[in-house]
């Protein structure tokens, strides 16, 4: 039995998100910096939070017919919740040094 109480419950893989938050809080810091684009760091920056916080927030219900009971839980793995949250940070951090540097 696992952390979820569900015995050979195991979470999707968020590979596929994981890559398009990454690159989208990346592209928006090249967008920033390289070529001063306003609406694509803004639009780059809130796809990439949006993705992460979809990783991190989205449950299925799952029944467990030995116990009769019903589960809510994490969708996807605990690992990718957990990178989701990162990419996320990183965006607000990208984010943070780009608006800084449009100041100076």
């Amino acid at each position: 039995m696992n952390n979820s109480g569900i015995p050979n419950f195991k979470g999707k893989s968020a590979t596929g998100w994981l890559i398009a938050i990454y690159f989208f809080a990346i592209l928006g810091g090249i967008l920033g910096f390289g070529l001063d684009s306003y609406v694509g760091v803004v639009i780059c920056h809130l796809l990439a939070m949006c993705l992460g916080f979809y990783v991190f927030i989205v449950t299925e219900v799952k029944f467990d017919p030995m116990t009769r009971r019903t589960y809510k839980l994490k969708k996807y793995k605990s690992s990718h919740c957990l990178l989701a949250q990162l990419g996320v940070i990183l965006t607000v951090i990208i984010y943070g040094c780009w608006k800084l540097y449009i100041k100076l």
